[in-house]
């Protein structure tokens, strides 16, 4: 997971996941 990014919130998260993932 992107924790160690910069999480706001759970969407913003999964969101980046995502992205981070495609």
């Amino acid at each position: 997971l992107g924790t160690s990014e910069k999480p706001v919130n759970v969407s913003d998260a999964a969101a980046v996941n995502r992205d981070k993932s495609d």
